[in-house]
């Protein structure tokens, strides 16, 4: 399909014709929309799941027909997926925001309608590679690929794992030890099933079609492939025994704070209970030795994503300054007051 100039629709925005501008590149957008929806073998009007669509009726309008469409963009199609935005824009939210409109109205139109030019180009060229080997040969090929990019990601650390173990135990050790890309790998495990992450936290993840996985996977796998080394040691490495998860080693971090903070309230001669909840102590330490609260509420700072490992290597970095230096008690409360009266 053909991109969009700026260029020819220069006189009808010097002559503020929106409408006409707003109905060429609707009507763009959906002859778009309808070869997608050729492609992936869709019909809107007959499509329905068991979760959130069903037929329309016989005599829908097209207001309704584009709210469902709209509504499978949103919730289930993951090429052009943000394209609801755009019909949004040019019909429901039209006429309220018309009153604004200028050049850079028009502007920002036509680079997202671009942008969806070029993501259904890409599916087209994916397309064509899958038609040509066939999905299941290229489903295969990756896999191989990722099995040995695992191992050779675990050999770079010196990590031991089973020559015939299974790609999803695999998956688990790579996350252990390269938590500055566990988002990219939960991203390429879900891939593998089909899946990629919808909208927003709170809806389901949406269903991949064989060219839109391929696309994903190898997108993926190709990051990981060209970039793991690079971060590789942004975080610590955390070896787990037998039958042990990262939520033990969470519980230990947590009780080994506790008894740091227990140390350093003794060493300040602070009265506590020994029975008193962790959060109680920690509040104590935070209340008797200030300069350290921000650091010590860092370590829970609500990251997106969190990995599990980055959350340990936090813990770990927190409790090797406070243990290394509790004891320069006298001269850093001295140095906190004396900031706090500046």
């Amino acid at each position: 399909m053909k991109k969009l100039n700026i260029k020819d629709f220069k006189n009808r925005i010097n002559s503020e014709d929106f409408d006409s501008i707003r109905d060429e590149i609707l009507e763009k957008t959906m002859s778009l929309i309808d070869e997608l929806f050729e492609l992936k073998g869709i019909d809107v009007v007959d499509y329905e799941d068991e979760e959130k669509f069903i037929k329309l009726h016989e005599g829908y309008s097209e207001e309704e027909k584009l709210i469902k469409i709209r509504r499978l963009f949103y919730y289930n199609i993951y090429t052009c997926g943000d394209i609801y935005i755009l019909i949004k824009w040019l019909t429901e939210d039209y006429e309220e925001e018309k009153s604004f409109f200028d050049e850079e109205t028009v502007l920002v139109w036509i680079r997202n309608f671009n942008e969806y030019v070029d993501e259904l180009d890409e599916y087209l060229s994916y397309k064509k590679e899958v038609d040509e080997i066939g999905y299941k040969n290229i489903h295969k090929e990756y896999l191989d690929k990722i099995e040995n990019l695992c191992k050779e990601m675990l050999d770079y650390k010196n990590k031991p794992y089973d020559d015939d173990a299974r790609l999803s135990d695999l998956f688990k050790k790579i996350e252990l030890y390269y938590a500055y890309y566990s988002y990219q790998i939960y991203l390429l495990e879900i891939a593998l099933i089909g899946l990629a992450p919808g909208p927003n936290i709170e809806e389901c993840d949406k269903h991949l079609d064989n060219v839109e996985e391929y696309m994903l996977v190898k997108s993926y796998y190709e990051y990981l492939k060209n970039n793991y080394k690079e971060k590789a040691f942004i975080y610590r490495d955390f070896d787990l025994k037998e039958g042990e998860t990262t939520t033990d080693l969470h519980m230990k971090e947590m009780e080994k704070f506790n008894n740091l903070y227990k140390k350093m309230l003794d060493f300040i001669h602070v009265k506590y209970n020994e029975d008193d909840i962790p959060h109680k102590i920690e509040g104590l330490v935070k209340e008797h030795y200030p300069y350290y609260k921000e650091l010590i509420d860092s370590i829970y700072g609500n990251y997106n994503p969190n990995p599990t490992v980055a959350l340990l290597t936090r813990y770990e970095d927190a409790y090797d300054i406070i243990s290394n230096g509790y004891k320069n008690y006298e001269e850093d409360i001295k140095k906190y007051k004396e900031s706090n009266k500046q």
